[in-house]
């Protein structure tokens, strides 16, 4: 089976295979110049491959490794990038548009500028685009993109003091939700489960699995919020802790009782019949926080 490249270039980090005309023999950090749907850049070879059916489906042309001279133009584009952003921004100002340039991105040749924005609504910015060709003199490409690829391109550091997953090797974003967020017993607040993006944490979906597995071996039906009632009142079940395999329940009196997966069945037929249970830690429950309405049905799918 042959080997195939797989390369990275531009700043939304676009990412595929090598075509190559000829054998060739890269390594990993390797810079060529190649052909893209976007024209010609620079690209970086990251990895390689071996079944091309799992590999990406766009793809770059080789055309030469890079020499000083062309690493010199790229250094040189990013100046010019600088200054395209900034005119750029001044442009929509002026015109009144209802968009945000996140990114201007020259291609090698400098033969097409791409500008990246968000915007909230439809944009008719045909009157920018004539102008920035007026003032650039080249060709120019307005490319929307969403809060989260917005992060992937301009980079940043997250909550947790690392580089943002999606800046650094994230390919796919997967949709998020806030029953994610609750079956990793993570508390409901913005602040500590937002990236800078402003949406859920895409680290969120990482160790999901080992919580859902957990979760699995617990009674069917057993759930976050689960209402368990019995004749002093209704228990809820509020988490479950993958390392120690207990299962984190609240007391109608506010007292926080932990339970061991394996006793669990017994616990709920056990308090269901109004019997005490003895075999599980109390501890002083800390506040429950409840998720606004947007909250509750806040998803990432951009």
């Amino acid at each position: 089976m042959s080997l195939t490249y797989i390369a990275r270039w531009g700043k939304d980090r676009s990412f595929g295979r090598v075509e190559l005309d000829q054998r060739r023999d890269l390594a990993k950090g390797d810079l060529f110049v190649g052909r893209s749907e976007r024209g010609v850049v620079l690209a970086e070879v990251v990895g390689t491959s071996r079944d091309e059916s799992r590999g990406p489906a766009e793809s770059i042309r080789f055309i030469r490794r890079a020499t000083l001279r062309e690493l010199k133009e790229a250094q040189e584009n990013r100046k010019l990038e600088e200054e395209a952003l900034r005119t750029g921004r001044a442009m929509v100002e002026e015109l009144n548009l209802p968009m945000k340039l996140v990114e201007a991105e020259y291609t090698l040749d400098r033969g097409k500028l791409f500008f990246y924005f968000t915007a909230s609504q439809r944009v008719d910015f045909r009157q920018l685009v004539k102008n920035m060709a007026r003032t650039f003199r080249t060709r120019i490409e307005l490319r929307q993109v969403g809060a989260r690829d917005e992060s992937a391109i301009v980079g940043g550091i997250g909550p947790c003091g690392m580089q943002c997953c999606c800046n650094l090797f994230l390919r796919d974003f997967q949709s998020i939700g806030i029953r994610m967020v609750r079956a990793q017993n993570m508390a409901l607040n913005p602040t500590k489960t937002s990236g800078l993006c402003g949406k859920l944490l895409c680290c969120m979906a990482y160790e999901l699995p080992t919580y859902m597995e957990l979760w699995s071996s617990l009674p069917p039906g057993t759930n976050p919020d689960q209402k368990i009632k019995t004749p002093s009142g209704n228990y809820v079940v509020l988490g479950v802790d993958v390392f120690t395999n207990q299962v984190r329940v609240l007391h109608p009196q506010g007292k926080e009782i932990w339970v061991d997966v394996r006793d669990f069945e017994e616990f709920k037929r056990t308090i269901s019949s109004g019997g005490s249970w003895e075999k599980g830690t109390e501890r002083i429950a800390a506040p429950l926080e409840t998720p606004s309405p947007d909250e509750d049905s806040a998803c990432r799918g951009d």
